[in-house]
């Protein structure tokens, strides 16, 4: 490799990782994600609630990540503090490591009483899984 190509190489390089950065990529966002809960489910299939306190904050949309097992989710139901609810029908396999698409909340943000997960397993297990609820403002 000549030595002007290894130089344009390396300006295509911080020229890419500059527009990453400002035109927000994922890395970039994932600072904005707050943790707002988790439940260990069981993978043969069930229905679990993670309760949120009101004091998290408000939040504009949700979004489910997956630990330890692959899942699948039916629906999930997001009650809001004022008693209000989000009937969300996802029917989706999420595998180990991944997540849901991002979740719209109604209106302007919100403050999130709780999550109900309805799910079942993707094959025949008696394993868990850990479904993490995130938010963001």
């Amino acid at each position: 490799m000549t030595r002007s190509s290894m130089t344009r190489r390396m300006a295509a390089t911080a020229v890419f990782s500059l527009l990453c950065v400002s035109l927000g990529a994922p890395g970039a966002l994932a600072a904005d994600w707050e943790f707002l809960g988790s439940r260990s489910v069981r993978l043969a299939g069930d229905v679990d609630v993670i309760p949120v306190g009101a004091s998290e904050g408000k939040f504009k949309s949700v979004q489910l990540r997956v630990k330890d097992n692959g899942i699948f989710m039916e629906d999930m139901r997001i009650t809001f503090s004022n008693g209000d609810q989000k009937d969300v029908r996802l029917r989706t396999h999420i595998a180990e490591g991944e997540r849901t698409r991002r979740i719209d909340l109604p209106g302007k943000a919100r403050r999130i009483r709780s999550v109900r997960l309805i799910y079942r397993s993707v094959a025949d297990s008696d394993g868990r899984a850990t479904v993490q609820l995130w938010g963001l403002q």
